[in-house]
């Protein structure tokens, strides 16, 4: 559904999945986020970015926080379209990352 291989700092490669063969009769559709780990120089950018930042209470990885934040921007009108298109109620997002596409 979408790919993106290139990363920039805060920024990571990721891509964006629908599962196949889902339920018509389901009311959730269900989408996998995939961010991936370190692989470039701009990820160990983001990595290195070891300022605290915080969250929910707590404090949080600065990088891999704004680099969650920007996830969250990027793809928020992409879910809700396509809960629209598929006349879904929920999305049931799973989120999978390996390294730094783990935090």
């Amino acid at each position: 559904l979408y790919c993106s291989l290139k990363s920039l700092p805060n920024k990571p490669s990721h891509f964006v999945a629908v599962k196949r063969d889902q339920s018509t009769w389901s009311n959730e559709l269900e989408v996998l986020l995939v961010v991936c780990g370190t692989k470039s120089v701009t990820d160990v950018i983001t990595d290195l970015l070891c300022d605290t930042a915080n969250y929910r209470g707590g404090f949080a990885h600065a990088g891999i926080t704004e680099s969650g934040q920007w996830l969250v921007k990027e793809h928020t009108d992409l879910l809700e379209q396509l809960r629209q298109i598929t006349n879904k109620k929920t999305i049931k997002l799973t989120l999978v990352g390996h390294s730094l596409g783990a935090g």
